[in-house]
């Protein structure tokens, strides 16, 4: 109905008419298909200047329409997944260092969202101190054709915030870049985060390093990875000597079935346990430990391996041997000898 009314109008004014990409229903032996086409009604005049007919052309861009309404939707769809990964995009065209950016990039770089930056107004909002850095990963992305780095933001708010940086570089037919195009992330947070986590473990190594027993932690898989300054001292090797397993190869062999019987069974339990057992020192002397070990949990309760503290308690044992013996030797003597034995505690 459409068409028909737009030729009569073409005949009775004798103007022409174009339109694009209009769709259109056309019967075909499968039925109705939608089209979308572009087409122009011309008048065909007489000398006289009657318009005596009208010449049609029409063609079918259904596949541009398509091929660009697919494009949008994937575009839309790399949106909606752009915003909830919170990055910005943004393209830098060269040598001219034309500069287009997404809303999310407005954002993170604290500008208004209606702003149109610049290139140079952008590189005022990083820290000076960075823009060297800055400067040399675009000129090593240039050659890699990767671009990443990270540098501080100065917001304005008296803060300084942390971004990454990362690109891909596009090159013309001489492999000239021409423009880059990549993302932004704000992980200020995270950073802030991990500052926390390394300054906790920097408090507890200070503290375990400064403990008089050796102290020593394991990975949820029951090997080994921290031991204190008292243990390695005791030891007399390095962390990554001992880590892991290894630390078992010190036991005396015959409290080392034992010891790994005790051990494994309450790793796998969760549960805390003590042991005692001979650990080779240094200058080749097995000394006497006593050991206690507790599960470790993260906050998501998680478990994440074992900590504990060994003791060397030689001196101990030895000590109580030797009372034992000494006690041993008297009630010897006195049964052979046929001798009483008394105690005299005074009383005052």
């Amino acid at each position: 109905q459409k068409f028909e009314e737009l030729l009569m109008n073409v005949l009775a004014t004798g103007r022409s008419h174009k339109e694009f990409e209009t769709p259109a229903l056309v019967n075909t032996p499968d039925g109705d298909q939608l089209y979308y086409l572009d087409f122009e009604y011309a008048p065909l005049f007489e000398t006289d200047g009657t318009v005596s007919g009208i010449m049609a052309q029409v063609y079918n861009v259904t596949e541009k329409v398509a091929a660009r309404l697919k494009s949008k939707e994937a575009a839309e769809r790399l949106e909606l997944v752009l915003n909830a990964s919170e990055l910005g995009t943004w393209e830098l065209s060269l040598p001219g260092n034309e500069f287009t950016f997404s809303k999310k990039f407005l954002e993170i770089f604290h500008f208004e969202e209606d702003q149109q930056p610049t290139h140079e107004e952008v590189l005022k909002r990083i820290h000076p101190g960075d823009l060297a850095a800055r400067a040399a990963a675009f000129e090593s992305a240039y050659a890699s054709g990767t671009l990443i780095y990270n540098c501080r933001l100065l917001t304005g708010e008296e803060q300084v915030r942390w971004i990454e940086v990362k690109g891909k570089v596009f090159y013309d037919d001489q492999q000239q870049p021409v423009k880059v195009i990549g993302t932004i992330r704000d992980f200020t947070e995270e950073r802030k985060a991990q500052q926390r986590i390394t300054e906790s473990e920097l408090r507890f190594r200070t503290v375990a390093d400064t403990a008089p027993v050796m102290i020593w932690m394991s990975t949820s898989d029951k090997a080994r990875s921290f031991f204190n300054k008292a243990w390695l001292m005791f030891r007399g090797r390095t962390s990554r000597e001992e880590a892991g397993m290894a630390w078992m190869e010190a036991i005396h062999p015959d409290d080392a079935p034992h010891c790994l019987e005790i051990y494994t069974k309450n790793f796998d339990a969760r549960k805390e346990y003590h042991m005692e057992y001979r650990l080779l020192r240094y200058d080749g002397e097995y000394r006497w430990i006593s050991e206690n070990g507790v599960p470790r949990f993260g906050a998501d309760g998680s478990f994440e391996g074992y900590i504990g503290a060994s003791k060397d308690i030689h001196d101990r044992i030895v000590f109580e041997e030797k009372i034992q013996e000494s006690e041993t030797r008297l009630r010897i003597a006195a049964l052979s000898g046929e001798l009483g034995t008394w105690d005299y505690s005074p009383i005052t």
